[in-house]
């Protein structure tokens, strides 16, 4: 019978081998029941089922996993389970908790890097905010160990760890030798501010439908950018526990849709380097001049100017939002992404 042990994200677990080889059975499934393929390097792995066999390891490895449909599912989750054998405890069967991975076209739930005494399982981060960065130093032991040599770059978030172990979180930062790019007025950016615009006006043009569906379509394209995130009205009332989620619950935008005559929220509440995404119907005023990008997703036309793009959120946008079709939406998520990430890693 299995030894039955867990590790949480970005948290690692070391197989004692004493020298011998590592062989693994990775056990993997998405809850929507999509099809994927999983690789090591560019060698696909062979499968029976949910279950892919790494019968040789000869150097440090990165799995990754890549949907049969271009994109995973909009509620994309990916459970995965390591079996291997400890010449220590014998059968471990090591459990990770859930990846997000919807929208994304690759995905890297695992990395195994070969040490003097083993083979260590590095857990990769929760998905969709970021990615780990692995740091080869030696730990001795088969125990779950402190998360000090994997960095989660995501801002503002930190590794939650399994029990016994400890945590750390770097701030947010580009991977090693990026360098970002400058916008036309000269200032990196640094952060991604997202508007929900809650005036009088947009109550008036839209159903609290269409801003959910607006609002999640928004918070699925930052997602994997690797920075700071914010989410306000555009009466500056700030909201949290939205923008590190990939779903938006029915219902969420309802609070925050007011009675206001045009923006209260300030240039001064705005990061003068973070992009700026506004959920409106038009282009907001108090956003002209700005020289971080801005990107406007409105359900009309409007009209754009130099530093200012939008996407039209159309019927067609709409339904495939709020049907979960991401591969129908994944061209304007990445046109977004494109329009924005002048700085930001993503």
């Amino acid at each position: 019978m299995a030894l039955e042990k867990r590790m949480g994200h970005g948290e690692e677990y070391e197989f004692a081998t004493d020298g011998g080889p590592f062989r693994a059975i990775l056990v993997m499934e998405l809850n929507d029941g999509g099809r994927f393929r999983a690789y090591n390097g560019e060698t696909e792995l062979p499968r029976t089922g949910d279950r892919y066999a790494l019968r040789e390891l000869n150097g440090p490895a990165a799995i990754e996993v890549r949907p049969d449909n271009e994109v995973f599912g909009n509620r994309a989750e990916l459970y995965v389970r390591v079996q291997a054998r400890d010449t220590a405890d014998g059968l471990v069967d090591l459990a990770l908790p859930p990846f997000k991975v919807a929208a994304r076209d690759t995905f890297t739930p695992l990395t195994l890097l070969p040490t003097t005494t083993g083979v260590r399982v590095i857990g990769g981060d929760g998905g969709g905010v970021g990615a780990v960065r692995p740091h080869v130093g030696d730990t001795g032991g088969s125990s779950v160990s402190s998360v000090s040599s994997v960095s989660s770059v995501s801002s503002g978030s930190s590794v939650a760890p399994a029990a016994g172990a400890t945590a750390t979180s770097d701030s947010a930062a580009p991977t090693a030798g990026s360098t970002p790019t400058v916008p036309a007025g000269g200032a990196s950016t640094d952060a991604v501010h997202i508007i929900v615009d809650s005036s009088a006006s947009m109550l008036r043009s839209t159903t609290v439908e269409q801003m959910d569906a607006m609002l999640s379509f928004a918070v699925n394209a930052v997602s994997v950018m690797r920075c700071a995130k914010h989410l306000t009205t555009s009466s500056g009332q700030a909201v949290p526990g939205i923008v590190d989620t990939l779903e938006v619950p029915a219902g969420t935008t309802e609070a925050l849709r007011g009675n206001d005559i045009g923006w209260e929220i300030n240039a001064t509440d705005i990061s003068p380097t973070a992009a700026v995404i506004a959920i409106s119907d038009d282009v907001p005023a108090r956003l002209l001049g700005r020289s971080a990008p801005v990107h406007v997703i409105s359900p009309r036309p409007v009209a754009t100017s130099a530093g200012i793009t939008a996407t039209l959120f159309d019927d067609r946008l709409h339904r495939a939002v709020a049907e979960g079709d991401a591969r129908s939406y994944r061209d304007a998520i990445h046109s977004l992404r494109g329009a924005i990430d002048a700085g930001v890693t993503s």
